[in-house]
């Protein structure tokens, strides 16, 4: 076991508080699993998204900040087609 733990805060400004929230619903599920070594938190402070990650494996980081920032882009591009995310 790894004497050591490899921590991340990723902060994303939205264009709305509204957004934010509707991205927390959906992201939330998916971000918050322990995922081989690496855990996953995700919250709201005003229009931002906030995603703290830990892990005790560069790879279990590394492989959960990439499923992070591919399923949030995922989610924006929708909710732009869209056009409604309320």
């Amino acid at each position: 076991m790894n004497d050591y733990v490899i921590v991340a805060e990723v902060k994303v400004e939205l264009s709305s508080p509204e957004l934010a929230k509707t991205l927390l619903r959906i992201l939330k599920p998916e971000v918050e699993v322990d995922m081989g070594g690496a855990r996953g938190e995700l919250l709201v402070k005003d229009n931002y998204l906030i995603a703290k990650i830990n892990a005790t494996t560069y790879s279990g980081f590394r492989a959960s900040i990439n499923a992070f920032l591919r399923l949030l882009h995922m989610v924006l591009k929708l909710t732009e087609m869209l056009g409604n995310y309320t």
